[in-house]
């Protein structure tokens, strides 16, 4: 178990003393992975070298396993924290083969162990990892994927109470990113390790940790679940960070009794959602891609066409101008006048082109709404 509380480090620059972690809580369970996640700048490397004891915090407190080791007045060295860490960029020696890149930490501990124990432990961790048949092969020859594998049973094989995993995926090729990803799931559960990870891969933190914490500027400003937080976003800049989000800006035009709101937005449409912000209130209308539907033709109601802006308030008219192609998917960029559009993911079709009028079909009951201070 990992518990961190009331944690502050600051760096000085020319402007002066700039806050880089400003009093961040939070605890792990035993076996269960966190990730500290956020843009480049948002304190949660800072975090992680300090419960490696890379970096002395100013004030605060950090314990492993109810052992602390970094408080007021008490320091523990990187080397006696039962840590195991996985670098960014590897860190795999050159000159030593797999099996002594793993081996090293064991033949440097103190108390030391037999020569029989180092090989029998090490060659455990690489068939763990898949690495067993490549024990000798030098580390010049390793591909990516395979000096992450070294990295990570190096980080390993002393039985750490707490891995720490800096970024591990960032410097792969996008398919063996996907791939590696849904490796490390398996081994943190299957070894039951207590992990610490931080990242700015959204993709990488939801489908990884059994609980996310979003940061910026140097706190927490939401933790939670990986599905809570992307349904369900505090805030705007968890919203736009968590997942790609059309961010629609208009004000509350009329209310009823069940809680339901006409909004005015900005350009002229219309939509009606559920909300607790009162009529008059500025407000930003957050929609998913994936929570967008296209319909070729306007929807027929009561042998009518709708405009958009009354008659159906579940979707909206607009045009397509662009169109990205993913493989199963198109991501589609579609003006809605007022100088707004909306991203949607959808299926391709071969009627749906550059210039063709389309409807978006919304699912409200997924929309999100903030409120405008």
């Amino acid at each position: 178990m990992l518990t961190v509380s009331g944690l502050a480090k600051s760096f000085v620059s020319a402007d002066g003393a700039v806050a880089a972690v400003d009093d961040v809580s939070f605890s792990v369970p035993q076996g269960q992975c966190y990730a500290l996640l956020g843009p480049s700048g948002c304190g949660k490397t800072t975090i992680l070298r300090c419960v490696a004891g890379l970096e002395q915090a100013e004030r605060g407190a950090i314990a492993i396993d109810a052992r602390v080791v970094s408080d007021a007045g008490v320091f523990v060295p990187v080397h006696e924290r039962a840590i195991g860490m996985v670098f960014q960029s590897y860190a795999i020696w050159p000159h030593l083969d797999v099996f002594g890149n793993v081996a090293y930490p064991l033949e440097v501990q103190r108390p030391r162990i037999t020569r029989a124990e180092i090989d029998e432990r090490v060659m455990d961790v690489l068939a763990l990892v898949g690495m067993q048949a490549m024990a000798r092969r030098p580390a010049t020859r390793l591909s990516g994927g395979q000096q992450q594998r070294v990295a990570l049973a190096r980080a390993i094989v002393r039985r750490p109470r707490l891995l720490l995993l800096d970024e591990p995926l960032s410097n792969l090729d996008a398919r063996l990113r996907d791939a590696m990803r849904r490796e490390l799931s398996v081994l943190i559960r299957q070894i039951g390790i207590t992990a610490l990870f931080v990242t700015h891969d959204q993709v990488e933190a939801l489908s990884l940790a059994d609980r996310v914490a979003v940061m910026d500027r140097g706190r927490i400003v939401q933790e939670g679940a990986p599905a809570e937080i992307y349904d369900r976003p505090r805030n705007l800049f968890v919203a736009k960070f968590l997942g790609a989000a059309n961010v629609l800006a208009g004000t509350v035009a009329e209310r009823d009794c069940q809680g339901r709101a006409v909004i005015a937005l900005h350009g002229g449409r219309r939509l009606m959602l559920v909300t607790e912000q009162g009529q008059g209130d500025t407000i930003d209308v957050v929609l998913r891609p994936e929570d967008l539907t296209i319909v070729p033709r306007p929807p027929a109601q009561d042998g009518n066409v709708p405009d958009g802006n009354v008659h159906d308030c579940s979707t909206i008219p607009g045009r397509i101008v662009a169109m990205v192609f993913q493989g199963g998917t198109v991501e589609y960029e579609i003006d809605i006048g007022g100088d707004a559009s909306l991203r949607v993911l959808a299926r391709a079709r071969a009627n749906l082109t550059r210039g063709t009028p389309v409807w978006i079909g919304i699912d409200t009951r997924r929309a999100v709404v903030f409120g405008r201070s």
